[in-house]
C-alpha cells in the first residue's frame, strides 16, 4: 500500500498521483485514457484497460464428447461463475437429448433463456441485472421455503405418509435455483466490483448471505430426505417415539430461525452466541434420541421402522449442523460490525 495526499487543481477539481512503477508495468503514459469507478463502499478502482466486468461478458463452452451430465455442469458452472452470455458449441451437432439437457437447465437457472439456436451452438443470455435482486430477500426467501419443507416432511414422518418427497422436490429446487442466483453474484463480485454497488450491499455482506443461502437450501434437500424416509414406514411412528422426534426437528427448526434472523438483522455478539447455543443444543437432542434408538429404550417397533426413523434423524443431525453454520455466519458478521 502506498499513501498519497489529495490536491486541488482549477475549477475545484481533486487529483492524486498513482504510483510510476505501477503506471509503467501497464504501460501508462500521459494522455492514455484509464477507468475510474467509484464504490458506495467508499473505494475508488482504477483499471488500466479493462471495463468493469467485460471478462465477464461472454464465454464458449465447447461440449464435443460430453455426457449430457456433463454439459449441464459446464451450463452451471457458467452460470455461477456470472458470465452474461454462454455460447455452447459442438463440433458435429447436438443431439436431442442434449437439446432437451441444456433446455432444462436453462428454465430452471433464474434469469436465463436460450437466446439463439443452430445445429451446432446454443446460446444462453442472463436477463436479470443485479439491481433486479434483493440479497436480503432472497435469504428469507430460501428460509421460509425449507422450513415450510421441513414442517412438511416432519407431519409425513409421524405419519406415515407417502408421496410426499415427491411433492417436495420442486420447493427443494427453487431452494436450489435461489442459492444460486446469491452465489452467481457472489462470484461476480470478484470480477465485475460494481455489482455490490447494484446490489445495495457490501462485499462481505454478500458473502456471509451467500453462505447462508447456501445453508438453507441444504436444509431443504435434508427434508426430502426425512420426507423420503417416511416411504419406508408401514404404520404411523408410536406417540413416544413421535413426541421424541417432534421435538427434536422442532428445535433444529427453530434454531435455524433464530441463527437465520441473527444475520438478517445484524445481532449484537451476544444474540449470534445465542444463536449457536440454541444451535448446539438442537444437536444434543438430536443425538439423545439417535442414542434412544440405539439402546432400543424407544419402541420404535419392527426393524424397518427403525432404519427410516434412523435415516431420518441422520438428515436433522445434518440440518442442526447447517444451523451451527449459520449462526457461525451470524457471528462473524456481528464481530465484524462490532470492530467497524
Amino acid at each position: 500500500m502506498e499513501t498519497r495526499k489529495l490536491q486541488c487543481v482549477g475549477g475545484g477539481t481533486y487529483t492524486v498521483s498513482i504510483p510510476k512503477g505501477w503506471a509503467t508495468e501497464h504501460r501508462l503514459e500521459s494522455g492514455t485514457e484509464v477507468h475510474l469507478y467509484t464504490h458506495r463502499d467508499g473505494s475508488i478502482v482504477l483499471r488500466s484497460s479493462h471495463h468493469d466486468g467485460e471478462s465477464l461478458s461472454e464465454v464458449t463452452v465447447e461440449l464435443t464428447g460430453m455426457s449430457t451430465v456433463l454439459a449441464e455442469r459446464a451450463v452451471r458452472a457458467a452460470y455461477a461463475a456470472g458470465f452474461e452470455t454462454v455460447r455452447l458449441s459442438h463440433a458435429e451437432t447436438f443431439t436431442d437429448d442434449q437439446r432437451r439437457r441444456v433446455d432444462h437447465v436453462a428454465h430452471h437457472l433464474t434469469g436465463t433463456a436460450v437466446e439463439g439456436e443452430g445445429p451446432d451452438e446454443v446460446v444462453l443470455r442472463s436477463l436479470l441485472d443485479a439491481s433486479d435482486v434483493s440479497v436480503r430477500q432472497t435469504v428469507v426467501q430460501v428460509r421460509f421455503t425449507a422450513l415450510s419443507m421441513y414442517r412438511r416432511a416432519t407431519e409425513a414422518l409421524l405419519e406415515a405418509e407417502r408421496g410426499v418427497a415427491d411433492r417436495l422436490d420442486d420447493r427443494r429446487k427453487e431452494a436450489e435455483r435461489l442459492a444460486a442466483l446469491l452465489d452467481r453474484q457472489a462470484n461476480r463480485s470478484l470480477v465485475a466490483l460494481s455489482t455490490v454497488d447494484e446490489l445495495g450491499t457490501s462485499r462481505p455482506a454478500l458473502a456471509d448471505h451467500d453462505e447462508a443461502a447456501s445453508l438453507l437450501a441444504a436444509a431443504a434437500d435434508d427434508a426430502v430426505t426425512v420426507a423420503t424416509a417416511a416411504e419406508g414406514l408401514e404404520t404411523p411412528l408410536p406417540e413416544e417415539v413421535a413426541e421424541a422426534f417432534g421435538t427434536a426437528v422442532d428445535e433444529t427448526r427453530r434454531s435455524i430461525e433464530v441463527a437465520t434472523e441473527a444475520l438478517l438483522e445484524g445481532a449484537s455478539i451476544a444474540d449470534a452466541a445465542e444463536a449457536l447455543d440454541h444451535s448446539e443444543a438442537a444437536a444434543a437432542r438430536v443425538a439423545a434420541v439417535d442414542e434412544a434408538l440405539r439402546e432400543e429404550t424407544l419402541g420404535v417397533g419392527e426393524r424397518a421402522q427403525v432404519v427410516s426413523l434412523t435415516r431420518a434423524l441422520d438428515a436433522v443431525d445434518r440440518t442442526a449442523g447447517r444451523a451451527a453454520g449459520l449462526a457461525e455466519v451470524a457471528l462473524r458478521a456481528a464481530t465484524r460490525e462490532a470492530d467497524s
